[in-house]
């Protein structure tokens, strides 16, 4: 966890260092931010080389929130990067044959996207990258969630006026896709959802 606490402070460090540049710099939308949180969002598990005995994992509902960060490239190219975190309710149903019993485990995740978004016809977007996963659960019979992972999704954006817009952004992530521990990871948490925003 003093990595990942480190790596978060050094992000917002840079950011916030950009952002007060940017307020004496003549393009002042060149740096923009502001909040976001998903919303209709659907979860499921990933379940890779189960065994018999396994446990079956199945997602119930999960909720995000975080603060967005974009940085523009062009005047259609942007580089974005957040600051998220992700309440992850699981349903799990050991494998048992004389009992049959199923019980709720909730995972919590604090991950950076480092993402390119790509603009189009001025109000559509689309936008790929990967997640940096940190596992917030110091106990937890569920895979850790350690690792790189990936997100795509596509979007629309509308500006009210100049110094302001709001997006919808329908999306995909997989959660730690590459394992940063050294046990097997069989199971990754794969979300779906709409991210509804601002940029200022």
């Amino acid at each position: 966890m003093k990595i990942s606490k480190v790596l978060i402070v050094a992000i917002a460090v840079i950011f916030y260092s950009y952002a007060c540049d940017a307020q004496d710099n003549k393009n002042k939308n060149k740096l923009r931010f502001g909040p976001a949180f998903s919303a209709m969002a659907y979860l499921d598990v990933l379940q890779f080389l189960t065994e018999d005995g396994d446990p079956e994992y199945s997602g119930i509902f999960y909720y995000s929130s975080g603060l967005n960060f974009q940085y523009s490239l062009s005047e259609s190219l942007t580089l974005n990067t957040s600051i998220v975190y992700g309440s992850y309710k699981i349903r799990i149903v050991p494998w048992n044959p004389v009992e049959d019993k199923t019980f709720t485990n909730n995972i919590h995740l604090l991950y950076v996207p480092i993402t390119v978004q790509k603009k189009f016809y001025k109000h559509f977007f689309m936008i790929s990258g990967m997640l940096i996963d940190f596992e917030l659960n110091k106990n937890n019979i569920f895979h850790r969630q350690n690792g790189i992972g990936g997100t795509f999704g596509m979007g629309v954006e509308f500006y009210p006026d100049s110094k302001i817009s709001f997006f919808i952004n329908p999306y995909i992530n997989i959660h730690s896709l590459v394992h940063f521990g050294t046990e097997i990871l069989n199971d990754r948490l794969l979300e779906t959802g709409f991210k509804l925003g601002l940029l200022f």
